[in-house]
């Protein structure tokens, strides 16, 4: 019995048969992109307002969860805005609910990751965290922490309209956040949109 036929294919011939199934798989993964998956709704009270939080399909079959955006919905029109981070952060948290006037508006909070603080592109505990603050409608979106401060913690004054936060500076920079490094305190005065470093002075002496 023959061996059956066998013609090997010419350095052209393969170049473009690798070529064609490039793009054919790359048309089959477009057709199989995720979509993005809104399954949280919260009501911002005393306004027309609600906020859907929106998940990448992709990460949530993985069962991450990751959370990629926030659509504002004016439930009297029906019109929506959706507010994404900037690159390469990624929204860790938000608070719909607090007091305060930001642009005439009720403020949202907002903490985002640095996702390529550790170089793994991926949120996890060791990565920087930032404070942001945009609108109940979602406009003005901007970052109130200084940029490569990480945060510790913070906390909304009603009576003065004012975000005051505690952050930490990597001072050594050796990638990490820990007690080797400078804390530091801010207000943040909503109306003005002015951050102001708080001066935390040496101990008093005891009388």
């Amino acid at each position: 019995m023959k061996p059956p036929l066998c013609f090997p294919l010419r350095p052209l011939t393969a170049l473009l048969l690798l070529a064609f199934l490039w793009a054919a798989a790359g048309k089959a993964q477009g057709q199989g992109k995720y979509s993005p998956q809104y399954n949280q709704l919260t009501v911002l009270d005393s306004t027309d307002m609600v906020v859907a939080s929106i998940y990448s399909a992709s990460k949530i079959s993985l069962g991450l969860g990751e959370e990629v955006g926030l659509l504002f919905i004016n439930t009297r029109t029906g019109q929506s805005v959706r507010v994404e981070l900037p690159p390469p952060f990624q929204i860790d948290a938000t608070a719909l609910k607090e007091s305060g006037r930001y642009r005439k508006e009720r403020p949202v909070i907002i903490i985002g990751g640095d996702k390529a603080w550790n170089q793994n592109d991926k949120l996890d505990s060791n990565d920087l965290r930032a404070l942001f603050i945009t609108t109940s409608t979602g406009q003005g979106l901007q970052q109130v922490s200084p940029k490569g401060e990480h945060l510790v913690h913070w906390k909304m004054q009603k009576t003065t309209n004012a975000l005051t936060f505690i952050t930490k500076a990597d001072s050594n920079r050796d990638g990490k956040f820990d007690e080797k490094d400078v804390n530091k305190v801010y207000v943040f005065h909503l109306t003005e949109e002015k951050l102001t470093p708080v001066n935390t002075g040496d101990p008093q002496a005891t009388r």
